[in-house]
């Protein structure tokens, strides 16, 4: 794989680069969003080299027969975020919201911006069905590609593992130092290890427990995840978030050798919002014997003072572990900076590393998926770009 940060100035200077971020963040998560600093970061390193930079990104997973709403619509746009980024790197843009994408290159041509967003990908089921056509479209609008997206590289969409095959492609700088960091966890890593596991997108995390069983000795779930494993033990869980997928339903019997559940929680209206005290002092004393953790998901609605507790213990006690420890995905990354007190300090100094042992990756899913081997659609096609 090539990367953007090997590549002569003089050779982008004055081209167009079409660069992939993930944008799919809530407002509310902006002010410690690791994902956003780092965005921020690669548009800025294109534009020093004088390249015009069009950014392509998604935000959620809206209904494609909703989107022709305009209220609907707004709730899943990227302009906001768009503004935001501007404000930060202080410069203009342009936006380009048409929904007829066959104006999308006379718009980018005509624009005298440096900078230009396309709205929400995901508005286009040419996206989400990883359509070959819709690829070279979006490629027809920039000179080279740099993907600086690793959080959605284990998604097969067009603007992930289309673009690579019609222009020049590389990896960005954050995902150069992603993948350099993660080496350090996927070539022996020091044991015990301990896999976190919690939040939402229940079925990715199943996945990810079967794939990495294997290589951990002990498996901490809480969230949706730990809700669906009692759920099919017949166990209550009210309202609670839960994947009812009867896939499931023989899961924990066949991994409960390392899985390790709750055994007490915190309720509000018949749901499930965080664990308790004695799930704490369970969990907590795990991580005291580990040697490497990764961990993927808060352990309850965090953003809520009153269910926070979970979530905040095990920063607290990450904190203070000389474990190495791999932290990811939106979310969890937001807490673990929410929970430390000298967040700000450290997401400007280095926004991948918090200390010399915690490392905060931009992917959730992703970076799990990577740690257990399976090759990721986005990597894939970078490498093979790189060999044509």
């Amino acid at each position: 794989m090539k990367f953007i940060s090997q590549i002569k100035k003089e050779t982008i200077k004055g081209k167009t680069a079409l660069l992939l971020l993930d944008l799919n963040i809530e407002k509310s998560e902006w002010k410690n969003s690791l994902r956003l600093e780092r965005a921020i970061r690669a548009i800025d390193f294109l534009l020093k080299k004088e390249a015009r930079v069009v950014v392509l990104s998604f935000k959620g997973r809206p209904d494609l027969k909703l989107v022709k709403n305009k209220d609907y619509r707004a709730s899943f746009s990227l302009f906001s975020i768009a503004q935001e980024i501007s404000k930060r790197l202080r410069t203009s843009f342009d936006f380009v919201d048409d929904f007829n994408f066959k104006n999308w290159k006379e718009k980018v041509k005509k624009s005298s911006r440096s900078l230009i967003f396309l709205e929400n990908l995901r508005f286009f089921k040419e996206e989400r069905e990883n359509s070959l056509s819709f690829g070279k479209l979006l490629a027809s609008l920039g000179d080279f590609y740099v993907n600086d997206a690793f959080s959605v590289c284990h998604r097969q969409q067009a603007s992930i593992t289309r673009i690579p095959k019609f222009v020049p492609a590389y990896g960005g700088m954050g995902m150069e130092i992603e993948l350099n960091s993660l080496k350090r966890i996927f070539q022996n890593p020091l044991r015990p290890v301990t896999l976190i596991v919690g939040g939402a997108k229940v079925d990715d995390k199943m996945r990810v427990i079967e794939n990495l069983y294997p290589k951990v000795d002990s498996i901490l779930c809480g969230g949706g995840v730990a809700n669906t494993l009692l759920f099919f033990q017949n166990l209550p869980v009210g309202s609670s978030l839960v994947e009812k997928d009867l896939s499931f339903r023989d899961f924990y019997f066949r991994f409960k050798e390392k899985i390790v559940l709750p055994v007490d929680f915190l309720w509000e209206r018949g749901a499930i919002f965080d664990i308790g005290p004695k799930t704490i002092k369970k969990f907590s004393s795990i991580i005291d014997d580990s040697k490497t953790i990764i961990w993927s998901g808060p352990m309850g609605f965090f953003e809520k003072k009153n269910f926070a507790a979970g979530t905040k213990a095990l920063v607290k006690k990450i904190l203070k572990s000389k474990a190495f420890c791999v932290i990811g995905g939106e979310q969890t990354t937001s807490a673990f900076l929410k929970f430390s007190k000298t967040a700000s300090k450290k997401i400007s100094r280095n926004p991948f590393y918090f200390r010399k042992n915690i490392f905060l990756s931009s992917g959730g899913g992703a970076m799990l998926y990577y740690l257990s081997s399976e090759k990721l659609p986005g990597l894939v096609a970078l490498e093979n770009s790189s060999r044509r």
